[in-house]
C-alpha cells in the first residue's frame, strides 16, 4: 500500500498540536486521517486483481470514534439495517454532517486549512468502504462488514 509511515506520523503530530490550541472533535479525528486512505488502497488492489468482494472486520465502536459528528444513537442503533445505513441518502446525510463539522473546525483553527485535501479524502471520499465516492469509482466491487450483519 502506498501510505507512508512518516506521512501518518507528521499528520498525527500536527493534528495533536492544532487540537491543543483549539480543541475540536474534528481536529482530533484528523490525527488518524491517513488511516482512512487504506480503504482507497484496498479498492485499488481489488480492482487490479479482478476481486469483486471485500470483507471488512470493522465494527460500530470504531465508527463512533471516526464519526464524532454523528450522534452516538445513530451509530449504535441496533435496529438499523446495513441497507439503510449504507444507502445513498444516508451516506449523503452523513457527508453533509461531516462537512458542517469540518467547517466548524476550520473556523476555529486556521492551521487546519492546509490539511483540507487529506481531510476531504479521509472524511468524505474514503472514510467507510461504502462511501459514495468509492461506490462511484469502483462500481463492480462490493464490500461486506461482517460485524454489522
Amino acid at each position: 500500500m502506498d501510505i507512508s509511515r512518516e506521512f501518518h506520523r507528521r499528520i498525527a503530530r500536527e493534528m495533536v498540536r492544532l487540537w491543543m490550541e483549539h480543541p475540536h472533535p474534528a481536529i482530533a479525528n484528523m490525527a488518524c486521517a491517513p488511516c482512512k486512505l487504506v480503504n482507497r488502497e484496498v479498492f485499488k488492489i481489488a480492482k487490479a486483481h479482478g476481486i469483486k468482494y471485500i470483507v471488512y472486520g470493522s465494527n460500530m465502536f470504531e465508527a463512533v470514534q471516526i464519526a464524532s459528528s454523528l450522534s452516538r444513537d445513530s451509530v449504535l442503533s441496533t435496529d438499523a439495517t446495513a441497507a439503510r445505513r449504507y444507502s445513498l441518502p444516508a451516506q449523503v446525510k452523513k457527508t453533509l454532517m461531516l462537512v458542517r463539522r469540518g467547517m466548524e473546525a476550520l473556523s476555529k483553527s486556521w492551521g487546519l486549512w492546509r490539511y483540507i485535501p487529506i481531510g476531504v479524502q479521509a472524511s468524505l471520499m474514503y472514510i467507510p468502504p461504502h462511501s459514495p465516492y468509492l461506490r462511484f469509482r469502483y462500481p463492480g466491487i462490493q464490500s461486506l462488514e461482517y460485524f454489522y450483519l
